[in-house]
């Protein structure tokens, strides 16, 4: 099986690499600045030489003006800021500093060029600075700046689309799979919102709920929560979108480390808690990059750690009490990026996501005791490797080839295997649901860009496969050790007010038993792909 996964992998990237060079794909992870050049008297001026340069990447770009004094650069990382410079024979050079680009956003940039030694012009509009000038497409978005000055409860990146007044949470099982905030949009449905990451899709096909594999919160250079995703380029158009910008390395060695610590005894009581429960949260966050070669070869490496300890309040009279859980969550990003001379930029990012949970959405509280406990496990991986190839003046393209597989996507088991007792209103013991499910998921994607005058057209693919299956025993699945219900009432007076424990209870006093099995297995390949213009097709989801 794994054999045949890293055939797959290695088949799929020797056609990355032989598409590239012909083939259509996604920019939402980059930028462009177009604009025009003309003299004082509003002359167009052609053939002006325009070079863009990153000021901490030291990427340099360049073009020329078009005989209508057009120019168009495209295809723009968005970490650092940039110098925009014109020049052209019988006029003093213009520059503009410190520009910084929004992801799939055309900035506009005109210039007005003097005679040596008189002062010039330069306009700018569509930039960080600015409001958006290429497209009616709102939506909330976060830089740096704002991710590192906005409190997010917990730091977890899932929250982030919540400070939207258009998001709301929709708090399901799927929580407990997954650790993650489900939420909607614009009142749809839990399973309409993408996730983009990087120019990739970060979906989760197996549920299509939340993103496949976390990133740490230190690595993110843009998050934009857009409400109603109108380019076809974010694919399923059913819903919202989230575009997500990881940061890459510069010429600068850079670090950032942070610990959180949330004190456990800090929270009010819980309702009808005699007794005080306590979250108590660490988490250590980091992030370091800088230069292997100056100027051609940068690293980033971002890692995060979770600890929490979570109590949960049992009013059942028969354990009446306080039953602590405990989440674990490593979460790693590693990415290197690689100019190749003049013309190609790449990029390799590998970004994991493991965590572990004994207690999640308080499963185990109110009338659950201890024994009905399970542990939840998920360990994801995603792996990527980009390529941005400037054909011509004219002709740029930009390929992603992904890999992102769950093993598991989501796995819980009992704590104790045994047979389930339900005595409603009083207790629920005993548990043997158990599940192991499994996704991954190849995507090949492909955009190349035309430029010409004032015109920048846009054609793409989108080419997915994922295949899930595994034990489906979910929670609506079966229980392979029985369960048995009791009637009500059931060992307890008439009150209700005291009970005798569960092993005092007899046959005479079950109402009902059921046992079954669940679907013991499945597997499910899923895949589709088309070519249209700014058009991209996903998998249909997969109902449960």
């Amino acid at each position: 099986m794994r054999y045949m996964r890293t055939s797959r992998l290695f088949a799929w990237l020797a056609a990355v690499f032989v598409i590239t060079q012909v083939g259509f794909a996604q920019t939402q992870d980059t930028a462009t600045v177009r604009g025009q050049v003309v003299d004082q008297a509003g002359a167009i001026i052609a053939d002006a030489h325009v070079v863009l340069t990153n000021e901490l990447t030291g990427l340099r770009r360049e073009t020329r003006t078009d005989s209508s004094g057009y120019y168009t650069i495209s295809s723009l990382p968005l970490t650092g800021k940039y110098k925009l410079s014109f020049t052209r024979s019988g006029f003093g050079t213009k520059e503009q500093t410190d520009i910084e680009f929004r992801a799939e956003e055309t900035a506009t940039i005109n210039a007005v060029l003097s005679p040596a030694g008189v002062g010039g012009e330069i306009t700018v509009f569509g930039t960080t600075e600015g409001v958006r000038s290429d497209s009616p497409q709102t939506g909330t978005r976060f830089d740096l700046q704002k991710i590192d000055e906005t409190p997010v409860f917990g730091r977890k990146l899932t929250n982030l689309p919540l400070l939207n007044s258009a998001v709301r949470p929709a708090r399901t099982q799927g929580d407990l799979f997954l650790n993650n905030t489900l939420f909607v949009i614009n009142g749809g449905g839990r399973r309409q919102p993408t996730f983009r990451i990087d120019g990739s899709t970060g979906d989760d096909s197996w549920g299509r709920q939340t993103i496949f594999t976390n990133l740490p919160f230190s690595a993110l250079q843009e998050f934009t929560v857009l409400p109603n995703s109108f380019s076809a380029e974010y694919g399923r158009t059913t819903g919202g979108a989230i575009n997500v910008v990881t940061k890459s390395g510069t010429n600068d060695v850079h670090g950032d480390f942070l610990y959180l610590w949330r004190p456990g005894g800090i929270q009010a009581n819980a309702p009808l808690a005699k007794v005080n429960t306590e979250d108590a949260l660490n988490q250590f966050s980091g992030v370091i990059s800088g230069p292997i070669v100056g100027d051609r070869t940068h690293f980033l490496l971002a890692a995060e750690y979770n600890r929490q300890d979570r109590d949960a309040v049992i009013t059942s009279q028969l354990a009446p009490g306080l039953f602590s859980g405990h989440f674990r969550q490593p979460l790693l990003l590693v990415r290197v990026d690689q100019q190749l001379g003049k013309a190609n930029l790449l990029t390799a990012k590998f970004n994991l996501d493991r965590f572990s949970d004994t207690n999640p959405a308080d499963a185990v509280s109110g009338n659950v005791l201890p024994s009905a406990g399970r542990i939840f496990r998920k360990r994801t991986y995603a792996a990527q490797l980009s390529d941005t190839a400037t054909l011509s003046s004219r002709v740029l393209n930009e390929a992603h080839f992904q890999y992102q597989l769950g093993d598991p996507i989501t796995e819980f088991e009992p704590v104790t295997p045994s047979t389930q007792l339900v005595r409603p209103g009083v207790s629920t013991e005993g548990e043997s649901r158990l599940g192991r499910l499994t996704n991954d998921q190849y995507q090949l994607t492909d955009t190349i860009s035309f430029v010409t005058g004032k015109h920048n057209l846009r054609v793409g693919a989108d080419v997915i496969h994922s295949s899930s299956g595994g034990n489906g025993q979910e929670f609506g699945g079966g229980f392979i050790l029985g369960q048995f219900t009791f009637r009500a009432n059931a060992g307890c007076n008439a009150q209700g007010l005291q009970c005798q424990p569960t092993s005092a209870l007899t046959l005479n006093d079950v109402q009902s038993f059921t046992q079954s099995f669940g679907t013991q297995q499945y597997h499910v390949n899923d895949g589709c792909g088309r070519s249209l213009r700014r058009t991209i097709s996903r998998p249909a989801a997969i109902s449960r």
